[in-house]
């Protein structure tokens, strides 16, 4: 407990000197102003309707981390829900969600912007998980196309497991801290 305290102190610290750029940790507590680049996947045990199904989605956020009520970062959220089906007793015993990215793209190639690697696992019955990245400050007020791209692991309750990647649709915001675009 005490390490998160001083975490966080730090962290409070470091957003306070570096302005608006700095890169305030993952939480799903900010308000989101605005959802870009959605996309969704549902995913069929097996490719079989009645076997089970999840659905995962990849999406980019405009978030009010200091609450004035104005988008002031952007980060990646990534998440998964259990689906079910009614014929088939399979169904997800857990989602783990390796890693979700915000990327941005220079000179044609994708650079991470935001990343937050840790594993996170659910533990909800029926399963579903929501994980983000840290939110990078807006800035600047270029233009520059993003992207959200995360990796789910999900075992069904025959002990089969896959992997996926889902990626969100190109969008474009604000420039943000980590970007060439930043001083």
């Amino acid at each position: 407990m005490r390490r998160w305290t001083i975490l966080t102190v730090a962290v409070a610290l470091l957003a306070a000197v570096a302005g608006p750029a700095a890169a305030v940790p993952p939480s799903p507590n900010h308000t989101v102003v605005d959802v870009r680049g959605r996309h969704a996947v549902t995913i069929y045990h097996f490719g079989d309707i009645n076997r089970g199904q999840a659905r995962c989605s990849a999406q980019g956020e405009v978030v009010d981390t200091d609450g004035d009520g104005v988008g002031d970062g952007l980060r990646g959220r990534a998440a998964c829900l259990e689906l079910g089906s009614p014929t088939y007793p399979g169904k997800v015993t857990r989602f783990r969600i390796y890693g979700v990215r915000l990327q941005v793209t220079f000179a044609d190639t994708w650079q991470d912007v935001a990343v937050d690697d840790q594993d996170a696992v659910s533990t909800n019955d029926p399963a579903d998980i929501r994980w983000y990245t840290p939110v990078p400050g807006f800035c600047s007020d270029i233009r520059l196309i993003y992207r959200v791209r995360q990796t789910v692991g999900i075992r069904w309750t025959d002990g089969t497991a896959g992997t996926h990647t889902i990626v969100s649709e190109q969008f474009t915001a604000r420039g943000v801290a980590n970007t060439q675009v930043c001083p």
